[in-house]
């Protein structure tokens, strides 16, 4: 064996000795793992299956955590034949899965959009860029399951350093992209960092992509009226009376052209322990969330009759 290959040898040895010292002592330490979105997996596994009998809902992680396609799909289990899939994505505003889906001439009977205050200034994860493939879509799992369970494989040990124990513990998700979150620490802490978040928000955000957004998604919603058959709601989920009224944005979100527009922001407003209902204010907890998929799910119904003329 020659000498730069000794020497090769030698680094990759000294480097994974330290590597691994690195995560024993994290894990020694209890230093707890940030809790990881699954965005490319999610999308490479699900949109794919996209088709004329889905009912797809997109949007940020309101609805992606809020809304429990199980659910859904058992409460309209007289709809035959019918899939539920989320496909809502953190600060998603919806617009890349909408463009996949006109691109590859894929008409759902009913598409659910979430929409809030804040849409405006989400960006999209170019989901219509993606290549679908099953290899693709494998290594993207893999990515995921190496980032969620190695210290080295994730920013764990910067970020706790930086901004202290995470919110969040988990995700696990379903086959149908519905996820259950496994909160950390104090309600009010969490409800305090989304309340400071959204002021935040709110402040930042630009009239002209406001309406930029607006005629983008109202240029897809037409397309899909026009080329469907596929029924367009609108959905505002549910949130505390605090963040609503930071984030209100009325007249805006009327002037996108939805069949119809769900707005269930208030829906838990009288409830005397709302951290009974939330996480943190901005997202439902995951006993609540499976309540209110089987009452959105009743919703549905008359639309789904209407998609189906």
């Amino acid at each position: 064996m020659n000498t730069f290959l000794k020497k090769l040898l030698a680094f990759v040895l000294i480097a994974s000795a330290g590597l691994l010292v690195v995560e024993c002592a994290a894990r020694l330490m209890k230093i707890p793992h940030i809790s990881h979105h699954d965005i490319v997996a999610k999308s490479q596994t699900l949109l794919p299956q996209v088709d004329s009998n889905t009912i797809v809902f997109l949007g940020d992680s309101r609805v992606e955590w809020g809304v429990k396609p199980i659910d859904v799909r058992r409460e309209l289990n007289d709809q035959e034949p019918l899939t539920v899939i989320n496909m809502a994505l953190p600060g998603s505003n919806g617009l890349d899965a909408m463009t996949y889906l006109k691109q590859n001439d894929v008409h759902p009977k009913l598409m659910v959009l979430g929409l809030s205050g804040n849409i405006g200034r989400w960006n999209n994860h170019e989901l219509d860029r993606l290549q679908y493939t099953k290899a693709n879509a494998f290594f993207a799992k893999l990515k995921y399951r190496l980032v969620n369970s190695l210290f080295i494989a994730d920013r764990s040990i910067i970020n706790f350093y930086r901004h202290g124990t995470p919110l969040f513990k988990s995700h696990t998700y379903d086959d149908w992209g519905g996820v259950i979150v496994t909160e950390n620490g104090d309600y009010t802490e969490r409800k305090k960092y989304q309340v400071r978040n959204y002021t935040g928000f709110r402040k930042s955000l630009s009239t002209n992509r406001l309406e930029r957004y607006i005629h983008q998604v109202n240029k897809l919603i037409q397309h899909f009226k026009e080329n469907g058959p596929t029924r367009v709601l609108g959905l505002y989920m549910p949130v505390c009376p605090t963040l609503y009224e930071i984030e209100t944005l009325d007249d805006e979100l009327n002037s996108i052209r939805v069949d119809r527009l769900l707005d269930l922001h208030g829906l838990y407003d009288d409830q005397p322990d709302e951290s009974t209902y939330f996480y943190d204010c901005s997202h439902l907890a995951h006993k609540q969330s499976s309540v209110f998929s089987v009452e959105l799910a009743k919703m549905l119904r008359s639309e789904l009759g209407l998609a189906m003329e």
